[in-house]
């Protein structure tokens, strides 16, 4: 069994180490003859993150390129992550795939815990996390509950470096749409085909910075949120009809 992480960067140099050792230091007690490999692409970053990454000089993690060319008023960040993160799942070769960012934290059992359901059920596992600041202070703790395709609560939206899921999810998430919420659409797909999967035990610590311009570039006209979740909905049932 092979098992690729998949990492988008961009001038994460800050906490990028906390990261990937917290991510190369996974157990996986209940599947010892599994292999893992980091997939990493980096959107031009301007700081150390790549003398970061080359420094394990580990063949485990293998790093690519990306450059994000699309421009768009309200979400042109939220955007380049999509991008950025579908390039990295291109090149992903595990039979199992994980998303991860480039400055959370992995509880060291997060990959077994979620693989016990991965190997039984297919689809996607999102687990619990706690949010933590800079200095690593609990803010709070958030936990899934199941809901439905058609009436999705906002407050179980997926945060992405929370999921995994079986190579067999790709055929409907590539090619990834331009869209802002990667993360979602990966969410609607599981949800449409009744694949998606919670464990309620928090297995990771994401970092949040209140000044990230991923969430400024948030505040858009209604319309623009309105065509946005036409456009999500349309591609996930079209895809789900198809594929």
């Amino acid at each position: 069994m092979l098992i690729s992480v998949c990492m988008a960067t961009y001038n994460g140099e800050e906490h990028l180490r906390e990261q990937v050792d917290s991510i190369m230091g996974q157990r996986l007690p209940d599947f010892p003859e599994a292999k893992m490999e980091l997939v990493v692409s980096d959107d031009e970053s301007k700081d150390d993150t790549i003398n970061i990454l080359e420094s394990y000089q580990d063949r485990r993690i293998k790093i690519y390129s990306h450059h994000s060319r699309r421009s768009h008023r309200y979400y042109k960040t939220l955007y380049a992550v999509t991008e950025n993160f579908a390039n990295a799942l291109s090149k992903a070769s595990g039979d199992y795939i994980f998303l991860s960012d480039q400055d959370d934290i992995w509880h060291p059992k997060k990959l077994n815990e979620q693989l016990k359901v991965l190997t039984q059920k297919g689809g996607v596992c999102a687990t619990a996390f706690a949010r933590i600041d800079a200095n690593r202070k609990v803010i709070n703790r958030i936990g899934y509950r199941r809901e439905s395709f058609w009436k999705p609560r906002k407050t179980s939206h997926l945060y992405g470096f929370s999921c995994g899921f079986a190579r067999e999810e790709l055929k409907y998430i590539l090619q990834m749409p331009s869209v802002p919420q990667h993360d979602w659409f990966i969410q609607l797909i599981a949800l449409k085909r009744d694949k998606m999967m919670y464990i309620n035990q928090v297995l990771a610590a994401h970092r949040v910075k209140s000044s990230s311009s991923a969430y400024t570039a948030l505040r858009e006209p209604l319309w623009v949120k309105l065509y946005t979740r036409i456009k999500l909905i349309s591609i996930v049932l079209w895809r789900c009809m198809t594929r």
